[in-house]
């Protein structure tokens, strides 16, 4: 369960990371637009049916994923559920075009 909280929480950090905002790039920096790296970002874990919290520093999109996941053995001896958290980072970046010959 814990694999699958970080893989969640991984695979949104990078749908936030491809959100580059468009003033950023006319620098020529690779930085997400934090509303749309937040939105996409949600977006995925929406499909997961999970929440999480998604921070932008930078060019960094972080993302924390929490749920409780059901333990159909232990369930039996008195414990119905577990708490479980995953954590993922992404970088944006910026494409680079090679000269084919």
């Amino acid at each position: 369960a814990r694999r699958r909280a970080i893989n969640e929480a991984e695979g949104a950090a990078r749908a936030g990371a491809q959100a580059l905002a468009p003033a950023a790039l006319h620098r020529g920096e690779a930085l997400p637009d934090p509303a749309g790296a937040t939105a996409a970002a949600e977006a995925y874990l929406a499909k997961t049916g999970h929440q999480g919290i998604v921070t932008v520093d930078r060019a960094i999109v972080t993302v924390t994923v929490s749920f409780h996941q059901p333990m159909l053995v232990l369930g039996i001896g008195g414990l119905a559920t577990v708490a479980v958290t995953g954590e993922g980072a992404a970088r944006a970046a910026q494409g680079q075009e090679e000269n084919s010959p």
